[in-house]
């Protein structure tokens, strides 16, 4: 135990230890993280800073001075309004200028602590000799001179304060007057300093550097270290890092802590380096706190470790003992459990074989009653508890007994669980005598180590009965049902007869009609017109109601044998019969493009022919005023079943009238104004019921519908075959 307690500490120690080191790890790697965002949106800022000012000094050149002088010449007045109202709108320029091409300044605005001032005319400068000057004077238009950050001995001259100045000089071209001298901004870099030193405290001890191409700090966060005047290096091996590198961005860890550098380009081939130094003593500032944490936690982790080896050593030993009194106790309490569970299990079987309607009857293998149910001695007729002991063969008729035994011993061979005389009529013999139709399940289980069977008998007396009245039930349903395709095949045969018979004398009502309307017309009156074209619309509708029953009348006579269809091949049929009202309503009928272009089915070509003209022949008439028609037919197989749908754009149904429209001569609202007699639905309907489908209707008002049915589907094999 000793050994195991001492690796125990050992481990909580080396955990400690990485726990601590990882620690110390990730608050390292978070405060440099958050010194590379700082780093980034700073050098952001000074980028956008330099962008701004390139921007101002070449609206100077092309706006302020160069615009003035191509419209009203040298006039300095309009020059100098337009200066002083950009100064005004930037405060942080410090200065604007206007030098000619000798170098020589032609206007300046000064800031001072009076305002802004104009130059008179003997305080205006030869700079020709300025670096600066001399650099801008060389540009090509739009190019901008962006010079080193340096004290502007310049503005002392003038009797001014000495202020770090930022220079942006850029060429002054005139339209048709070519180049006219250069603009020069000088920017007060305090404003940007500012923002510098600001980033830099967000981060404690960090310092931040700016740093020009030489290697010189322009700017450093530390008050009074460095001055513009200073001109204070970089140290050597960072130096040598950079220049090095020639990366827009790194990093240098030295003994003092870690260097972040960004480079920003300023054009023209210059640039500037940002740099920040964490150093050491930030880095681990929180170090010696963290691990005094660690350690702490470590003894913490170490003493509970140590009471929990002593309570688990006493703990085990009160188990032992608690264990061998458990074991002497469960021994107890597993025999009176025992005891309890068989006279609980006798109850519960008692309880069930008297509740069961079913006789239950236990037997020996002997074939002697052991127990029966109430049930059991009900249906029987005999007192209870008379059975007990008796031989089974007592509750079997008279000449089935010896039979019976036979079959009883055979069983008792191989026992198991079964319908006793499967497929024969079995019957119960009763006290009285009479007999009584049963049905009997074996099963047999073990009991004080020999076979019990458990026969469960069932009075089927009622049952019997049912049966029989059910089928002289059915008897008389099938002679009904005889007798009604009887009377369906008559009235389908009347319904054939009387519109076929009325065809011919309409089609010469309709033409004595027409012939009336083309001789007479113009010799009737007003009301006679009329009424003759009152009868010539009354006469092709009867025609059509005509041609509809005749219709109907061949849909419901005996159906045809089906056939192996290609549904594509059908559909395109129709569309082709349907071609001349295609036309005519400038419609747009195909099929659907996700439809297979295989698929057959079974069916009755002309029923499903006059489905389809039904389907498509609607979706052409009931259109919307204010649009084509489109139909697409389409389908998808899958079940052994292929369904169809027919899907337009036209008028739609309202969801209170749909199952209106597959009623016999049902019409909605536009009877008026659409040709047809209300059987189209109908007897599409029917046709899709007598193929083991249905039509259904879905359907937005005003947005159009899609009707669909199912048939069945051949299989690609079996078409192949047909």
């Amino acid at each position: 135990m000793p050994y195991r307690s001492a690796l125990g500490l050992l481990a909580i120690a080396g955990v400690a230890a990485l726990v601590g080191t990882r620690i110390v790890q990730i608050e390292e790697a978070a405060r440099v993280d958050d010194a590379v965002v700082e780093i980034d949106a700073m050098a952001t800022r000074v980028r956008a800073w330099t962008r701004v000012a390139v921007s101002d000094v070449r609206y100077l050149a092309d706006v302020a001075v160069a615009s003035h002088l191509h419209e009203t010449g040298a006039n300095l007045d309009a020059i100098h309004q337009d200066l002083v109202g950009f100064m005004l709108d930037n405060q942080e320029y410090l200065q604007v200028r206007w030098l000619g091409n000798d170098g020589r300044e032609r206007i300046r605005i000064d800031r001072t602590a009076r305002g802004l001032v104009r130059a008179s005319d003997d305080r205006l400068r030869d700079r020709s000799q300025q670096n600066y000057v001399r650099n801008a004077l060389t540009l090509a238009d739009g190019e901008v001179f962006l010079s080193p950050i340096a004290p502007n001995t310049e503005r002392e001259q003038n009797g001014q304060s000495l202020e770090a100045t930022f220079r942006l000089a850029t060429p002054v071209n005139v339209p048709t007057f070519g180049r006219e001298g250069i603009a020069v901004l000088n920017l007060d870099t305090r404003f940007f300093f500012e923002e510098l030193s600001v980033g830099a405290v967000t981060r404690g001890s960090a310092q931040v550097f700016l740093i020009d191409p030489d290697g010189h700090a322009l700017y450093h966060t530390s008050p009074g270290r460095v001055s513009i005047e200073s001109a204070e290096r970089l140290p050597g091996p960072l130096e040598t890092a950079i220049r090095a590198d020639r990366k827009p961005e790194g990093r240098l860890h030295d003994a003092e802590g870690i260097w972040l550098w960004r480079t920003i380009d300023l054009g023209g081939q210059r640039h500037w380096h940002l740099m920040t130094r964490l150093p050491t003593s930030l880095l681990h500032r929180s170090a010696l706190w963290t691990w005094l944490g660690v350690a702490f936690a470590s003894l913490v982790a170490a003493g509970i470790y140590m009471a929990f080896v002593v309570l688990r050593r006493q703990l085990q030993q009160s188990v032992q003992m608690q264990q061998a009194l458990e074991i002497s106790a469960q021994a107890a309490r597993d025999r009176a459990a025992t005891a309890e569970h068989l006279r609980e299990a006798e109850s519960r079987f008692r309880i069930l074989t008297e509740v069961s309607p079913n006789g239950l009857v236990l037997v020996s293998a002997d074939g002697r009653i052991l127990h029966a149910n109430e049930s059991a001695y009900t249906l029987f007729g005999h007192p209870p508890g008379s059975l007990d002991g008796r031989p089974i063969e007592t509750l079997v008729p008279d000449g089935l007994r010896q039979r019976h035994a036979q079959l009883r011993q055979g069983f008792m061979q191989a026992p198991g669980r079964r319908a006793m005389g499967s497929g024969l009529e079995l019957r119960g013999h009763r006290a009285d005598g009479t007999q009584v139709p049963i049905e009997v399940g074996l099963s047999s289980f073990d009991s004080d180590n020999q076979t019990v069977v458990l026969a469960t008998i069932t009075d089927i007396s009622e049952r019997l009965r049912n049966e029989a009245e059910l089928a002289g039930k059915a008897q008389e349903l099938e002679q009904t049902v005889g007798m009604l395709e009887v009377a369906n095949e008559e009235l389908s045969e009347l319904a054939y007869a009387a519109s076929h018979d009325l065809r011919a004398p309409i089609k010469t009502l309709r033409a004595q009609l027409a012939r009336l309307q083309s001789r007479h017309q113009q010799v009737l009156p007003e009301e006679g017109r009329k009424l003759l074209a009152y009868a010539i619309d009354a006469g092709a509708r009867l025609e059509t109601t005509a041609n509809a029953v005749l219709d109907f009348a061949r849909v419901i006579e005996r159906p045809s044998t089906l056939e192996t269809l290609s549904l594509p091949d059908l559909v395109q049929e129709v569309i082709g019969d349907l071609s001349a009202d295609i036309s005519a309503s400038d419609a747009d009928v195909r099929i659907d493009d996700r439809a297979s272009t295989v698929c057959a089915v079974r069916g009755r070509p002309a029923q499903l022919r006059l489905l389809l003209q039904n389907l498509i022949g609607n979706a052409i008439k009931y259109r919307a005023a204010e649009r084509s028609p489109e139909v697409r037919i389409g389908w998808q197989q899958r079940n052994g079943r292929c369904e169809i749908s027919v899907s337009d754009n036209g008028i739609g149904i309202d969801p209170a009238d749909q199952e209106k429209i597959f009623s016999l001569f049902g019409r909605l609202h536009h009877q008026g104004r659409v040709a047809g007699v209300g059987l189209g639905l109908t007897l599409a309907r029917k046709i899709a019921r007598g193929h083991g489908g249905d039509l259904q209707v879905e359907s937005i008002p005003g947005r159009g519908s899609t009707f669909r049915f199912c048939l069945a589907a051949v299989e690609p094999e079996v078409t192949r075959q047909a």
